[in-house]
């Protein structure tokens, strides 16, 4: 692998597969994508796991090390417990971006029917800000509004607020490709 990745996209999918005889079997995908300092878009590697955890993904990123990968400025990854620290123990100069999509349709998922269409638009106010102040004073309203009534949801933002709004320390015309672990989930944001 290179030595320098500016940006690596961690994430796990959920697929069935054939294992011969268990038949068929759920397992996890583990997919590292990786954007060069120039640009250059490259799979940096996929793993079959029986599961996703976080101490899947330290084997993975050591891996990624064993092969050459020594600098990362950014992982973009979702929530999942433990990732974060697995990232700072093998790329411990690493930066850690939390996918705003993720947490969007987490967050959703936890709040009644009639109330998904106002707070989703309230979190795009969130991370759809010009910048990070501008971003923070609406986690702000969104916690006045909402607090009360989901403190969960948005204990999360503002826990993880600093990880949520990482990508503002970038330029802006890479900000819709810093938001989410996967490239294409850009232009539903």
């Amino acid at each position: 692998l290179p030595e320098e990745m500016a940006f690596v996209y961690l994430d796990g999918l959920s697929l069935k597969v054939f294992r011969e005889g268990e038949g068929i079997v759920r397992e996890s995908v583990y997919v590292a994508l990786g954007i060069a300092p120039d640009g250059e878009r490259r799979v940096l590697g996929f793993w079959l796991l029986p599961t996703e955890s976080a101490l899947g993904w330290e084997g993975v990123l050591g891996e990624l090390w064993q092969r050459g990968l020594r600098r990362v400025l950014l992982f973009i990854t979702d929530g999942l417990p433990g990732l974060p620290e697995a990232i700072r123990r093998v790329y411990p100069q690493a930066e850690w971006q939390r996918c705003v999509v993720h947490g969007v349709r987490w967050s959703l998922s936890q709040v009644r029917s009639r109330d998904r269409a106002l707070l989703a638009e309230d979190l795009r106010r969130v991370y759809g800000a010009e910048s990070r102040e501008e971003a923070l004073g609406a986690l702000e309203e969104v916690k006045a509004a909402w607090g009360s009534r989901y403190p969960g949801v948005v204990g999360l933002w503002v826990q993880d607020s600093g990880a949520f709004l990482r990508f503002y320390g970038y330029p802006k015309v890479l900000w819709p490709y810093l938001r989410s672990t996967n490239l294409m989930d850009q232009d539903t944001l």
